[in-house]
């Protein structure tokens, strides 16, 4: 039942991580909380789990919406004219997913912002674990997904979800199991908005099992990777041994050499003297005069 112990605890972490949002973003502003800001809390609709699949005991079903915040990123006017290479704050772009080092946390980046401007644009850093991925153009079909390493901000094209606390490794593993493809829209640029991500499902398990199933997760795949790499070192070994089978067939090395046999030189002229024997004969040709 999504009311359990266990998602009960989850949304509560939840209703906590919003508030620090609010109060930060206040903070941002200049600007001191209303005194009933608490009250627009909105509570995440749980699932219906009506139809849904049994799970384990102790474990639950639960959306996005009720486990994270879904924020999308914000490109300001002036941005590129404020960005400076010894920036406090992290300012990322899908690009930078494919910048070495980047490729499951963003550890490495180019420029960002100070703190102060990044206030006065109206950025809210989000913090790290935050997982980012493209939310708009052809970038969606490439499946790219990270973990935010530090508190950054991320440009229009980005979309991230802050899990609750203690739900960063679970969420980034199960995440791992969505196609970005299939939530996209089907117009000329997909986009993906937040109504595609926050009602997505994710089968909740008791926290001491979380921490297993990651333990467990990422053990299985660091024994994937070496195999990976095994495999790849394994395929251009192969394409090198290709290589030298034929290099050696053509230098006479593969096989033992027979002093019987007919050294090729020999071999080449027989073969020509064969061709011209067998070429046909021209016939003559007839002059005018010639009678048939």
């Amino acid at each position: 039942d999504w009311s359990s112990d266990v998602c009960s605890s989850d949304l509560l972490d939840r209703r906590a991580q919003w508030e620090a949002t609010q109060l930060a973003t206040y903070q941002a502003r200049g600007q001191h909380p209303p005194t009933n800001w608490r009250a627009k809390y909105k509570p995440p609709t749980p699932p219906d789990p009506t139809n849904l699949p049994t799970l384990p005991e102790g474990w639950c079903w639960a959306s996005v919406e009720q486990l994270a915040e879904i924020v999308s990123g914000k490109t300001p006017k002036g941005v590129d004219e404020v960005l400076r290479p010894d920036g406090a704050i992290p300012w990322f772009r899908v690009s930078d997913m494919n910048t070495p080092g980047n490729e499951r946390t963003m550890q490495s980046w180019e420029q960002g912002l100070s703190r102060e401007t990044a206030s006065a644009l109206g950025l809210q850093p989000q913090p790290g674990g935050t997982i980012i991925f493209p939310k708009r153009g052809g970038a969606i079909a490439t499946n790219k997904r990270r973990q935010l390493a530090a508190p950054s901000c991320y440009d229009l094209n980005t979309m991230g979800f802050v899990p609750s606390n203690g739900m960063g490794r679970y969420l980034w593993h199960w995440f791992g199991t969505v196609d970005l493809r299939s939530l996209s829209d089907g117009s000329n640029v997909p986009q993906i908005n937040h109504g595609d991500i926050m009602p997505l499902l994710v089968p909740l398990a008791p926290e001491p099992e979380q921490a297993a199933i990651c333990d467990e997760v990422d053990r299985l795949l660091d024994v994937f990777g070496h195999a990976e790499l095994l495999v790849k070192a394994s395929t251009a070994r192969a394409a090198r041994l290709r290589q030298s089978i034929l290099k050696h067939a053509f230098e006479g090395k593969l096989v033992p050499q027979d002093p019987t046999d007919e050294p090729a030189d020999a071999l080449l002229a027989r073969i020509a003297t064969e061709r011209r024997a067998a070429a046909p004969k021209a016939r003559p040709r007839r002059g005018r005069g010639d009678q048939p």
